[in-house]
Parts: C-alpha cells; structure tokens; sequence
C-alpha cells in the first residue's frame, strides 16, 4: 500500500508520535470532495486521517464540532470521538493545516435504497434529534438556514451566471424552485418549527453501517442548530433513493444524480423516525416537502462550484425530475397538495 506521496511518511510518524498511535506501517486513501482523508495502520492498530478543510478551520467552529460530538458520544449517539495528543488538544495544526485523527469504525457506507436499513436510519436519526435538543452551544455556520439558505442558493447562482453567461438559461430553473420554496417556507417560518443540534450533511458515504445497524456518524462538519427537516430532507434525497449508478461519496457528479424515490422507502424511513420521537405536524410535513427541494438545489448550484467553469452547464442541465417524483411520494403518503408550480418541473425542466 505505502503512503500517499502527497501526505509523506515522515509526517505520518511525526503525527502518530504526537497521538501516541505507534510506528506507521501502510496507508490508504479515502474519498472526500473537501477533506483529505485515509485510513493509516499502525504497529497497535487502525486510525482514521483527517486533513480538515481550509474552510472549515476556524478555532471557534472546530471547538462547536468536537464539543458537540462529544455530547452526543455522552448520550449515545453513535459518533466517533476525535482523539487528542499527547498535549490533550483535539486537533493538530502541521504547515498551516489541521489534522484530526479518529478510531477506525469498522463498516461500510450506507448502501442507497437498502429498504433493510430505512428503519434503522429512521431510529438512528431520531435518537441523534432527541439526544442533540438538550445541546447548549450554537455556532453559524454559512448562514442562519446553513448550506440552504435561499440567500446563499441565490448568490452562488448569480456568481455562476457571472462567471459562466452559457448557464443562464438552466440557473432559470434553479432560481425558480429555490424561490417556489423560499415562498411556502419562508425565514419566518422556518425559524418557527422544531430545533435540535442536526447533523448538517446527512448522506450515504457519512453514515458508516455495519451488519443491520448504523455503527457511526462521521463529519460533522455541518453540524448546527437547525430544524430537524434539515436532515431529514438530506436523508429522503441521498439515503432513501437510489441512483443510476451507485453515489461515490468523492465524485460530486456522482454525489448530485437525480434521486429515484418511492413511496415506500420515504414513508418507512419517516415512520421508522417518528416512532422514535415526536411525530411530525401538518406544517412540519409541508414544510419538510419545501426543505428538501432546497437542499436538492444546493446540492446541484453548490456542487457546481466544484466543478471545471466549462462543465457547469452540463452538470446544472442534468434530468432534475427527483423534484416531481419527491413530491409526488410525498403526496400520496400525506394526502397533501403538492404546489402547482413544482408539479409542473418535470416537463418543462430539461433545458
């Protein structure tokens, strides 16, 4: 295996000396589109590598995410607690970067569309929402509503239009579902429905499964006080649905597939969920309907962000249908009424 030429093993020693992890013997990269990671084996075990995003490195918001991580561990909550070094710090700062190491978890990724796994996801989330209602730090990160802010939404569609004039035509169609949304859940609103400490970025490669049970959370690095929709919209899009091909959680491609839903796997997870904590509100259900479309537009203009300028077109113009089939599911299991405008999408969103 050897080690990343780009991490060098004269590092890796120096870092495991300064956690007391022994001699390193071999490492292997690990996918991320933001954090470098991999896992290094040592002469007295496996360790989980982090080289945690520029981005995400202020002091103040890593101190909210280790202290949050280590409230849930304290209720348990299946998290996994960084560790600290031999100076009793959690994070270690090496040529202006921050590296944190974790206990390796035994498991796999949560498997897209394992109707197995829904009820367990359900329970697990629930238990993260109930344990996190008593956390009492809060940290803004982005945005008051996070990575789905419409306000953020609608500044990273302006700097794409700006820098790329060609996406025009398709960043109409993401303006208008974020706004359609923004309309039914507006700030006021959203500020009044139900808060917890929420995960933040709810997706397959962040959920670590093992057998029938969810073994672990990992990067929380969107942790926040939010409404609980906020994961839960995360959840439906990227746990509950299935893909084309299987989501890499290191291809931002892969990652932003139109999700297939189903009845089914939406209402097993929201049941499993609610028989786990306090069920849902009419208002709380209509608004988690808003929520996920948002979060489905972020992860298409954000992500577009992340690739080449001269891909963003094809990459925003990809089938967007999981907004009428996400809808749809919802409807019927709810016997809500699904907005006009949204319903619509899939004949007319493909530019």
């Amino acid at each position: 295996m050897g080690f990343p030429n780009q991490i060098g093993s004269s590092f890796l020693e120096t870092l495991c000396k300064a956690y007391d992890l022994g001699s390193p013997c071999d490492s292997i990269p690990m996918p991320g589109t933001r954090n470098r990671n991999l896992v290094v084996r040592t002469d007295r075990g496996e360790w989980f590598v982090r080289n945690r995003y520029g981005g995400y490195s202020e002091p103040g918001r890593i101190s909210f995410d280790h202290e949050a991580v280590k409230f849930l561990s304290a209720r348990g909550v299946p998290v996994v607690l960084p560790l600290s070094n031999t100076d009793g710090a959690s994070f270690t700062t090496y040529d202006g970067a921050i590296w944190e190491i974790y206990p390796f978890v035994e498991g796999t990724p949560f498997l897209e569309g394992d109707a197995g796994l829904f009820k367990a996801l359900g329970a697990a989330v629930a238990g993260f929402h109930e344990a996190g209602r008593g956390f009492p730090l809060r940290c803004n990160k982005l945005a008051p509503r996070g990575e789905t802010d419409p306000a953020v939404i609608f500044q990273q569609i302006e700097t794409i239009e700006r820098g790329n004039p060609a996406c025009a035509s398709v960043l109409h169609w993401y303006r208008t579902w974020t706004s359609d949304a923004t309309k039914v859940l507006p700030d006021a609103a959203f500020r009044r429905l139900p808060h917890t400490l929420v995960h933040g970025d709810l997706q397959t490669a962040n959920i670590i499964v093992n057998g029938d049970r969810i073994a672990a959370f990992v990067d929380l690095d969107w942790c926040a006080w939010q409404p609980r929709i906020y994961d839960l919209a995360f959840a439906v899009l990227f746990c509950c649905s299935t893909h084309k091909t299987p989501i890499r959680g290191d291809d931002i491609w892969s990652l932003t597939q139109p999700p297939i839903l189903t009845h089914e796997s939406v209402e097993a997870f929201l049941q499993s969920y609610q028989a786990h904590t306090s069920p849902f509100s009419h208002h709380e259900m209509r608004a988690l309907r808003s929520q996920a479309i948002l979060s489905w537009c972020h992860s298409r203009v954000a992500g577009a962000l992340k690739v080449p300028p001269q891909d963003r077109s094809a990459f925003l113009s990809r089938p967007p249908d999981s907004l009428h089939s996400m809808l749809s599911a919802w409807s019927k299991s709810r016997g809500g009424t699904v907005p006009n405008s949204c319903t619509r999408t899939r004949n007319r969103a493909r530019p």
